[in-house]
């Protein structure tokens, strides 16, 4: 299995998913639990898997106690939406036949909008206005979910796709993947593919948790300021908002291509800059999306088989058709084409200033 998450799971403890789904013998657990509901337990499991009965208990005891599984009676369920090959290739079907008339109704407004450059488009748009403001949007509608509070207070979505050469080639390559990094009134945003490991802050700081460092020059600044996070966000900030930051941590943004010269070489954002286009844009696409919402509804995919509230599952069913809007919106030359780097994906960068 590929794992995914939506929205920030905070430490890495008991209560984060990550903690378990980090390894093999947990995705491997989630992946036959959610072929039938309450068919497997932990007997089954073992032999199935050949693997020692208290490392499987460990694992479903983990993920029963964050509500990712239900363990009644010692059958077991999943609690999360899980995609394998022939769910995709259904839901697929059912949105390339609603997604150019989408986005043939955002090229009209985008037609008398001449504000934004194509670069600021390619974040407003497909960053700030589909998916931040959609998912609002959206859950203010009753149609997917933003918040879940699991145990130990913490809100976030689990999204699983089996691991095969279809499903993770193109989970991975949808353009969906914001990635933020808030420093007070400065936010250092990145947002693509899910192809490789960007070297950004919020990469950085989510792959540290799990004993990597996937970028040496953030590793380095960081290490200068003593692994102080309090205190490198600071530093950061004021490298944006004066010119009175610290020499290393300028290199820094220069080495990662926010900075050139001693100038931010991408698009600066107000924070809130896309609310009024978002308003126009969901208002004409609404009942498109309802409709790929209820052609999902009825299909015969896994989610659904595991009874899966389907708000869960339309979180990610609106990423998926996002992603191909927003590649729909690339091949139009409507917005920006996002940059490709060797083991990091396909993304661009931008600062927000909250102000």
């Amino acid at each position: 299995m590929d794992i995914y998450y939506y929205n920030d799971l905070n430490k890495y403890d008991k209560y984060n998913p990550a903690f378990y789904l980090d390894r093999d013998i947990a995705r491997e657990i989630a992946k036959y639990i959610s072929k039938k509901p309450y068919e497997e337990t932990i007997d089954t499991l073992k032999d199935i898997m050949t693997i020692e009965k208290e490392e499987i208990s460990s694992i479903v005891d983990g993920l029963t106690l964050i509500g990712a599984i239900t363990n009644r009676g010692n059958k077991l369920k999943i609690n999360f939406p899980i995609f394998f090959k022939k769910d995709l290739k259904r839901i697929r079907k059912v949105i390339n036949k609603e997604k150019r008339r989408i986005v043939d109704k955002i090229s009209k407004i985008l037609a008398v909008e001449k504000k934004y450059t194509k670069q600021e488009l390619y974040h407003i748009l497909c960053n700030d206005i589909l998916d931040k403001y959609a998912i609002k949007y959206l859950s203010n509608k009753k149609k997917v979910t933003d918040k879940k509070i699991h145990p130990g207070g913490r809100d976030y979505i689990i999204i699983g796709y089996q691991k095969s050469r279809y499903t993770t080639k193109f989970s991975k390559k949808l353009l969906c993947s914001n990635n933020k990094y808030n420093c007070g009134k400065v936010i250092f945003n990145s947002f693509g593919d899910a192809n490789g490991n960007r070297k950004d802050f919020f990469r950085y700081f989510r792959m540290l948790q799990m004993g990597k460092a996937v970028s040496k020059e953030i590793d380095e600044c960081y290490s200068y300021f003593d692994r102080d996070e309090k205190r490198f966000k600071k530093e950061l900030e004021k490298c944006i908002l004066n010119k009175t930051g610290s020499k290393i941590a300028e290199k820094m943004l220069e080495s990662i291509n926010y900075k050139k010269n001693n100038k931010i070489i991408v698009p600066i954002i107000k924070k809130q800059e896309h609310i009024m286009l978002g308003g126009k844009i969901m208002e004409a696409i609404e009942s498109d999306i309802s409709l790929v919402f209820e052609k999902v509804k009825r299909l015969d995919i896994s989610p659904n088989i595991n009874e899966i509230p389907f708000e869960d599952t339309a979180n990610e069913i609106w990423h998926i058709l996002f992603g191909l809007i927003n590649k729909e919106l690339i091949k139009r030359g409507l917005v920006a084409k996002p940059n490709k780097f060797f083991s990091e994906g396909k993304y661009l960068k931008c600062i927000y200033l909250d102000e």
